[in-house]
């Protein structure tokens, strides 16, 4: 911004500090600058260019100095050492010595934590970002279970082909603990190339991760530590993957490898099936909470909030704009493109107004609750086709509704009010009846309760301008409103948002999250398909035999493909049946973040069923056919 105002040369030559920069708000003198920071990173969660002091905003926000106003957030530089609970408990008390009765779950948070650590409940912490986090650690840990798993599988259902090997190394006095380390070596070199590999493709793939999740992770950001967790995720692969099987090939009996008599342990062979029946079923958990969270990010993006965010645009009333509002309403209102005009003091989506200071008719003294607060002009409940179902709105027609007031249907609940027209509200030195009772619409994400919320006619606080355009004239209005606010406001730059565009970032991790569960979900099935390909080749030529006597005393062929799937498709049903309570109770408790969320039905276990039955068919089924129509000459000539 200083390069910006003054030049680069004027900020190498520190000749900035003592300029004076002017602006056009109201009742303030031109500012000053004083100091000069680094620009904020595009990883702080707070984003700014300059810094005013406080006294600015006091000067222009008179009810800052009401003690019942939470509208703004404190920061505490806090003594090292500090008991952050007792400090919080301070703050409280504070606030006690000038409210009655405040009942506060005022906690104070470090803020290197707030942005994974967001959400509380009761004063205690409760979630945030940080459930992602672990949501993908788990799915992450899932992947890697299944591969290990697959190298298990097929490393103990190969053991055949390296008997002999095993056999005569005994014979000739190789110790168990020499055939271990051997093993354990070779899968230690395979694994080595994969993390080599597995680095290089998270190196090429960080561009269409960080365009997918919104970041912008370099390999930079890759430290010490970073390098020291992937070497731990090795080296525990290694360890999982490659320990049973090395203990299981150096179990063997060298005599009656020799002597042909060496026959597979059947346990071994259960065990093979019960980890083709975990991994499955990982699959299948994978497959419920991606097609779960799709269905509810679908639910977020259609629900009925009580008001209609399509074909809205806003803007801040900057400069003198907010003194011209009824000039420019009346120029954009007869512009082409644009249907109502109206002002607000907020988003109706992310009210961030409240207060406990709302007095009525039968309250409890002491009784402490919190209402949102939005201040409009006149038009604003019919720009955004808010339903008014007791009373009326705001009207010009009549001159006391300045200081009148309409609620929600929370807020009429919260008053136990039957009829509330007429009735009287006070806050925040007003006194004013209530004649509109709004229908109930969403004012912050679907992981909240609507709140009680009150809106007053203030037209001097309604500082952002909204346009509802005509349907498919979004185009012409957008013209009009730039000529219109560069007649009004030229020293000003045209910046505008849309209402359902704003809405929609509201769940921008949610949509990550759902295109990421897809991508893992996928991950996980081929992984898991490739161990089951692999133990459909070794089943084949285990049982080549007994499938060739078959088809030479007449059996048909799709008997035979019955034969050799059926195994398959038993393992998949039993997967089916661990994974769904387990999935049901998962999705469960994640949907119950939302206060507004979809039904967690049947059907989408029915969906993950048929769907994993159906790729498990589609894996091994050619190959099933294959060893089917086999010759069984070529199995029986050495009989």
């Amino acid at each position: 911004m200083a390069t910006k105002y003054f030049g680069a040369e004027a900020v190498s030559q520190n000749q900035v500090i003592g300029k004076s920069i002017e602006h056009q708000t109201e009742g303030l003198p031109p500012l000053t600058v004083r100091g000069i920071f680094e620009d904020v990173p595009r990883s702080s969660s707070l984003q700014f260019d300059f810094v005013l002091s406080m006294k600015a905003y006091e000067s222009q926000n008179d009810w800052l100095y009401n003690w019942n106003n939470s509208g703004i957030r404190i920061y505490v530089q806090a003594q090292a050492g500090t008991d952050a609970v007792a400090l919080s408990q301070k703050i409280v008390n504070v606030q006690n010595d000038h409210i009655e009765q405040f009942r506060s779950d005022l906690v104070l948070q470090a803020f290197s934590v707030h942005y994974l650590y967001s959400s509380f409940k009761d004063g205690k912490q409760a979630g945030g970002r940080i459930l992602y986090v672990r949501i993908f650690l788990i799915v992450a840990i899932f992947l890697i279970l299944i591969a290990c798993i697959n190298f298990t599988n097929l490393s103990t259902a190969r053991a055949l082909q390296r008997i002999k090997e095993i056999g005569v190394r005994k014979a000739i006095g190789a110790e168990r603990r020499l055939l271990i380390t051997q093993f354990m070596s070779e899968s230690f070199i395979l694994i080595v190339i994969a993390f080599l590999i597995a680095l290089a493709l998270v190196l090429l793939g960080l561009p269409l991760f960080n365009g997918l999740a919104n970041k912008e992770i370099t390999f930079q950001d890759f430290g010490s530590n970073t390098l020291l967790l992937f070497t731990g995720i090795g080296l525990l692969t290694t360890l999982l993957a490659s320990t049973y099987p090395a203990l299981y090939l150096s179990s063997f009996d060298a005599i009656k490898i020799i002597r042909g008599t060496f026959q597979q342990n059947v346990n071994s062979a259960r065990l093979r099936k019960g980890l083709v029946v975990f991994q499955f079923s990982m699959s299948i958990l994978l497959i419920v909470g991606a097609i779960t969270v799709q269905k509810q990010i679908s639910y977020i993006q259609n629900k009925n909030l009580g008001l209609d965010r399509e074909n809205v645009l806003y803007f801040r009333l900057e400069g003198s704009l907010q003194e011209q509002f009824n000039n420019i309403k009346e120029a954009l209102v007869q512009s082409p493109g644009i249907a109502t005009v109206s002002a607000s003091s907020s988003s109706p989506l992310s009210i961030g107004s409240n207060t406990h200071s709302v007095r009525w008719r039968g309250k409890e003294p002491e009784s402490q609750i919190s209402m949102n607060i939005l201040s409009v002009n006149f038009d604003f409940l019919e720009l955004m086709k808010m339903e008014v179902v007791e009373g009326r709105d705001f009207n010009l027609d009549f001159g006391t509704d300045s200081v009148n007031y309409i609620i929600n249907e929370t807020a009429r609940k919260t008053m136990g009010f039957e009829d509330p027209i007429g009735e009287q509200l006070s806050f925040w030195n007003n006194t004013g009846s209530i004649v509109g009772v709004v229908k109930n619409f969403h004012m912050s994400s679907l992981y909240s309760e609507i709140q009680p919320t009150v809106i007053q006619l203030r037209p001097r606080n309604a500082n952002w301008l909204f346009i509802k355009t005509e349907p498919g004239q979004t185009a012409a209005a957008i013209s009009s409103l730039e000529a219109t606010y560069q007649r009004f406001n030229p020293n000003y730059p045209f910046e505008y948002q849309f209402l359902d565009e704003s809405f929609e970032n509201t769940y921008r991790s949610e949509q990550t999250i759902g295109t990421l569960s897809f991508y893992f979900t996928g991950f996980a099935m081929f992984i898991a398909c490739l161990g089951l390909i692999g133990l459909a080749v070794y089943t084949g030529q285990r049982r080549m035999k007994e499938i060739s006597v078959r088809k030479v005393l007449g059996a048909p062929l799709q008997h035979l493909v019955y034969i050799l799937s059926k195994d398959f498709l038993l393992m998949v049903l039993m997967a089916f049946l661990v994974a769904s309570p387990v999935a049901y109770f998962l999705m469960k408790d994640w949907l119950n973040n939302f206060a507004y969320h979809v039904n967690l039905g049947f059907g989408i276990f029915i969906i993950a069923g048929l769907l994993t039955l159906f790729i498990a068919l589609l894996t091994v089924g050619f190959y099933v056919v294959k060893i089917a129509n086999k010759n069984p000459v070529q199995a029986l000539k050495s009989e």
